[in-house]
Order: C-alpha cells, then sequence, then structure tokens
C-alpha cells in the first residue's frame, strides 16, 4: 500500500534516508528497556510528497508491529 500525502493526497515517495546534516549516521528510533539498556525499535525512513514537499517519518511495519504494537492497545485510541 503506497503512503498518501496527509496534507495533498498524492503518493509520496518512500524509502528515503534520513540524515542528520554534517553526519554520516542515519537516525533511529529507540524505546528503554530498563533503566541501563535501549533498544533499537528501527531505523527511521521518510517520505516525502512530490507534490507539495510535505515529509513523513516511519519505521518498517514488521519492526512496529514486532516492538510497539503489542504495548498500545490500539481499541483504547
Amino acid at each position: 500500500m503506497a503512503r498518501k500525502c496527509p496534507m495533498c493526497g498524492t503518493e509520496m515517495v518512500e524509502e528515503c534516508s534520513v540524515r542528520v546534516k554534517g553526519s554520516p549516521m542515519l537516525l533511529m528510533l529507540v524505546k528503554r528497556i530498563d533503566k541501563r539498556h535501549t533498544g533499537n525499535i528501527g531505523d527511521i525512513h521518510g517520505a516525502v510528497c512530490p507534490r507539495c514537499g510535505e515529509v513523513s517519518l516511519y519505521i518498517e511495519k514488521e519492526r512496529l508491529e514486532k516492538y510497539v504494537t503489542p504495548y498500545v492497545n490500539i481499541e483504547d485510541k
């Protein structure tokens, strides 16, 4: 399923890398496991709308389902 721009509805260009200017490092999303350790939930990817320039950040769906969804009761939202 293609990601749609929330601003204009155009199909977004996905799988863009997100980098901090001047740094070769990629960003990742982490979750605190305990007081001393954090776990990598997933690399952050970007999508950009070719029409309006809106940018969206996301992680892979498989990583989301494995590391985030078990902790969230979606029905309560």
